[in-house]
């Protein structure tokens, strides 16, 4: 399946299902392995706090589709930082970034005065903490709930529901 169509499919998959539901499936009743579902997540909200304006997204679909991550929780991950929760994220990563760089640009300053490339620093500096912090923790919060919710099922404790398996996305002539 091309990657134009797998994101088509996984886009309709969340339309007809909703997020939550998308998501207790990607992670819990895919038929990939546990680090594949976990591995995807934690890329794609990797990629998505760095201000990319969408490249972030693309990027991290493109590796899951390249390393047969779930593609779900790849998109999924990518969606932790959507036009709601954006502005939390952001000041966090500036505060956090303006700690390390040291005192740049100070958001009371006239935006007239201000120099983008201290802001980018901080901003920048402050994602990759995050992502380097939270990605660990989101994988083998990830791998762990998958593997457990496998080993509940084989041993009949849990019933796996049956999935509903959308139509694949007809290519137009």
């Amino acid at each position: 399946m091309s990657f134009k169509e797998k994101f088509a499919n996984v886009k309709q998959q969340i339309k007809a299902k909703g997020f939550f539901q998308s998501v207790k499936e990607a992670v819990v009743l895919s038929h990939h392995e546990p680090h594949e579902i976990a591995a995807g997540f934690a890329v794609g909200m990797m990629l998505s706090f760095f201000p990319s304006f969408g490249v972030g997204m693309i990027i991290s679909l493109f590796l899951a589709w390249k390393r047969g991550w779930n593609f779900l929780s790849t998109y999924l991950g990518t969606m932790l930082m959507n036009p709601f929760s954006a502005s939390f994220w952001y000041l966090l990563e500036y505060r956090i970034g303006r700690m390390i760089v040291g005192n740049g640009v100070s958001f009371v300053q006239n935006v007239s005065q201000w120099d983008i490339l201290p802001v980018a620093k901080q901003v920048y500096s402050g994602a990759a903490v995050l992502a380097l912090v939270l990605g660990p923790i989101v994988y083998f919060l990830l791998y762990g709930i998958s593997t457990k919710y496998r080993e509940l099922k084989e041993k009949g404790k849990i019933q796996m529901p049956q999935m509903l398996h959308l139509p694949k996305v007809m290519k137009k002539d």
